[in-house]
């Protein structure tokens, strides 16, 4: 049973949620950050504040972990730490292999790796202080912040009108809204819905169902169904954690044969489809992009050649990306750079069931589009899982201490009959 906490040794309810002047900063940064990205990505705000707003946030952020780690060194610890460390560990591996790589090829490296990881480090340092520098009472300020920066971003676009929303076909998936931001409003819902704030809940699934995407447009209204097996579930079973890395690790394989000459026979012969139609294109690109494989060993570069080649090519830039991220990983940093980076994802999902749903969302997003290069995700996603590990810690602890403080009063009772 775990130890009570008395006396000194136990934080007061009031130290708990004092806020403090640190804490009204940092929130500001992070504000000021989020809300500057709305307008870059509405082209209302120049990119050198934008990326001036970013830097700032994430180095008081990065300040402020380091802070906890070589001064503070609190007792219990921290709060996403352990997935942090796996993602970290991560992105040095990738780093490594992308250098070892190079030298072998060109007898040099490029720092097109250090780039790359950007997309890891900058939001794992978001969560890690934000989930361990916030009351929990304003955790969800932090979310709130977040939700209301992607409706920002859709009020102020210059589509949204009643007009546009009666424009769009459910059935033909199509939407004037459509918009790589229901991967994040999907995750934002889904906090809330955990976090039981409906409101807050409905409005981000409801922008989610604008948006447009197929996977999140059918997943959201299943949150709300199933809201009291997902608040009250248990964390995963270890082997569907085991599958979920089983499945990120072998999809490289299955969508290379997915998109082999047989399987477009098959589906040609079969079913009388075009394999490139069905796929939105995705065959074409594939097949453009193994003109790539040879000269791309660092992460993050297969892209820089595929939009090289294409527009060489067919003069055109929309198929310059490869939309299968997994398999583009697997291209660049080989078998090993998959298999660490979806094992240091599947790792971050084992927490509650709730980090697990969106993280095989996230898969399901990697394996069939891309994911890797979106932070505003990947900043969502790593955010809302340490703070629902926070939680969780939290209601432990508590949890722990009522338990323990009856076992203690046995005692003492039992002490007292055998004195009298």
């Amino acid at each position: 049973m775990p130890d009570t906490v008395s006396g000194a040794d136990a934080p007061s309810r009031e130290d708990a949620n004092r806020i403090l002047p640190i804490d009204i900063i940092q929130l500001f940064l992070f504000t000021g950050f989020a809300f500057s990205y709305s307008l870059y990505m509405s082209d209302l705000l120049p990119g050198t504040l934008y990326y001036t707003s970013m830097a700032a946030f994430i180095i008081f952020a990065a300040a402020r972990v380091a802070w906890l780690v070589l001064v503070a060194q609190p007792r219990a610890p921290l709060a996403f730490g352990k997935s942090a460390c796996a993602l970290f560990g991560a992105a040095a591996v990738l780093v490594f292999i992308s250098i070892v790589q190079e030298i072998n090829a060109a007898g040099d490296f490029s720092y097109t790796s250090f780039g790359a990881i950007i997309y890891i480090v900058i939001p794992v340092l978001s969560a890690l202080c934000i989930a361990n520098t916030v009351t929990l009472r304003l955790a969800d300020v932090y979310m709130t912040v977040l939700l209301a920066r992607y409706v920002f971003f859709f009020l102020i676009s210059d589509k949204f009108s009643i007009e546009a929303i009666q424009s769009i076909s459910w059935v033909d998936s199509q939407s004037p809204f459509e918009s790589s931001f229901a991967h994040d409003l999907l995750v934002v819902g889904l906090y809330f819905v955990v976090r039981q704030k409906a409101i807050r809940a409905g409005l981000a699934l409801a922008f989610t169902m604008l948006a447009l995407k197929r996977a999140s447009f059918l997943l959201s209204p299943l949150l709300i169904i199933f809201r009291r097996q997902i608040r009250y579930s248990p964390p995963p079973k270890s082997t569907s954690v085991l599958a979920l890395f089983v499945v990120g690790a072998v999809s490289p394989f299955a969508v290379m044969a997915a998109y082999s000459q047989t399987s477009s026979e098959f589906f040609e012969n079969t079913f009388g489809v075009d394999l490139d139609e069905f796929t939105s294109g995705r065959l074409s690109i594939y097949q453009l992009a193994t003109n790539c494989a040879e000269s791309s060993h660092a992460f993050g570069s297969l892209n820089i050649c595929l939009s090289d080649t294409a527009f060489r090519v067919g003069g055109t830039t929309w198929n310059g990306l490869l939309h299968n991220d997994t398999l583009r990983v697997y291209m660049e940093v080989g078998l090993i750079g998959v298999v660490v980076y979806v094992a240091a994802l599947t790792y971050a999902s084992r927490t509650s069931r709730p980090a697990f749903i969106l993280m095989m969302y996230a898969f399901f997003v990697l394996i069939t589009s891309r994911l890797i290069t979106h932070m505003s995700f990947w900043i969502v996603l790593f955010i809302a899982i340490a703070l629902l590990e926070r939680f969780q810690s939290s209601r432990d602890e508590f949890s722990g201490r009522c338990i323990a403080l009856p076992e203690q009063e046995v005692r003492i009772q039992s002490t007292q009959r055998e004195t009298k």
